[in-house]
């Protein structure tokens, strides 16, 4: 996984989603 770029598409938002589902 690469950095997390500022774009609503990329490693950013499956890191929110992980973010969500270890919740």
């Amino acid at each position: 996984v690469s950095t997390p770029h500022p774009s609503g598409r990329g490693p950013s938002r499956v890191y929110a989603v992980l973010l969500q589902l270890l919740s």
